[in-house]
């Protein structure tokens, strides 16, 4: 929301989220991934991420090219 009373972000709000999400990633299960499975991984293709976490739990293709983008298949794996 934007405001007059501008607050930058602090470091220890930032080390905090940093601790709730390794705490989800840590917690992410099969049974998590079944719950809301993905179809697709769009990423940007001169910074492409480390895909380590999705590959986990997915199986993707090659990829395909569309722009600055790549989209991947991706499949539950078993």
């Amino acid at each position: 929301m934007l405001s007059f009373d501008f607050k930058p972000i602090r470091q220890d709000e930032i080390e905090e989220e940093v601790r709730a999400y390794q705490a989800y990633l840590d917690s992410f299960s099969r049974e998590r991934a079944w719950q809301q499975p993905l179809t697709y991984v769009v990423t940007r293709v001169e910074h492409e991420p480390d895909l380590s976490h999705i590959d986990r739990w997915y199986q993707r293709d090659a990829g395909e090219q569309a722009g600055p983008y790549r989209l991947f298949r991706v499949k539950l794996r078993l």
